[in-house]
């Protein structure tokens, strides 16, 4: 009977019906009440972000067990997104320890040190996370920000399409915040881009016809802006595609979806604008052109 009853409740909380789940916790917990019973009652408190009582829960799981993996893993996941991921880091080792071959402990080891800057350190992480569990599009977005990081557009590119396509096969159908995360970050870039072939143009007006360079020059700037354009038309046909698993409630433009970047991207607005004027864009086109032919590059 407890067997039955945990595999509803698991089949709640991948519903995301963590209410409903939590009352069948009680009664889980009183019927058996077992180190992953409680570690399932603090995946369904982590789910309502009621990350008190998710690591009180985790707690006692460890406590029932202090080889349970999966607990260890998951209150290193609440740490996580309280910002305290020093502490995270170290449950995320925990779980490894236990197990090497854990690939939700990889997945958070990874992050942690993405965050901290070591792109590399992470992605041997992610490497591993993929290995053990290559059907987690999570580890993919991951690590795809992680290449980012490293400026190795086309491999975070290959994992992005690799996300999306287990997506729309239908495991982790409701994750979709990497996704997301990584579209957006792919729009700040061409927002970023914007900013640039503004100045470029500027630039531009400002050399000399008769420079032996400014014939080529303006070609680079010609294939740029058209490069630009057909990315941002890629990125928001995505957006409204009814099949894809980034549907909006309303149709996205390229003035709407810039337009909410903006207010993300202040900072980094302000940064360019502070720019030299000097910028040599004889050099900087043809590698933005090559950015964004990767990114728009068929499957």
């Amino acid at each position: 009977m407890a067997t039955n009853l945990y595999s509803k409740i698991l089949k709640l909380a991948v519903e995301g019906n963590n209410e409903e789940a939590l009352v069948l916790c009680d009664e889980l917990l009183q019927l058996r009440g077992d180190s992953f019973d409680f570690n399932l009652q603090g995946v369904c408190f982590y789910n309502l972000k009621r990350y008190d009582e998710a690591i009180q829960a985790y707690d006692k799981s460890i406590e029932l067990n202090q080889e349970n993996a999966y607990a260890i893993c998951n209150k290193g996941h609440v740490l996580y997104d309280i910002g305290n991921s020093g502490e995270a880091f170290k449950y995320y080792a925990s779980a490894i320890d236990i197990n090497p071959k854990f690939a939700h402990g990889h997945g958070g080891m990874g992050k942690v040190l993405s965050l901290q800057g070591k792109a590399k350190e992470s992605i041997e992480h992610f490497d591993k996370a993929v290995e053990f569990d290559s059907q987690n599009p999570l580890f993919l977005c991951n690590r795809a920000k992680a290449y980012k990081q490293l400026g190795e557009s086309e491999l975070a590119f290959n994992d992005f399409k690799a996300a999306s396509t287990l997506i729309e096969k239908g495991r982790f159908g409701d994750l979709t915040s990497g996704i997301i995360d990584y579209i957006k970050e792919t729009l700040k870039d061409l927002l970023i881009l914007e900013t640039i072939t503004k100045k470029a143009e500027k630039a531009i007006e400002k050399l000399d016809a008769t420079n032996p360079e400014f014939s080529e020059v303006i070609e680079q700037f010609e294939k740029l802006k058209q490069a630009k354009e057909v990315v941002t038309d890629n990125v928001v046909k995505t957006l409204n595609d009814k099949k894809a698993p980034l549907t909006t409630q309303e149709t996205m433009t390229k003035e709407k979806i810039l337009h909410i970047l903006e207010q993300d991207s202040s900072q980094i607005l302000t940064v360019l604008d502070e720019y030299p004027e000097a910028v040599n864009y004889s050099e900087v086109i043809p590698f933005l052109i090559k950015q964004l032919q990767i990114s728009s590059r068929e499957d």
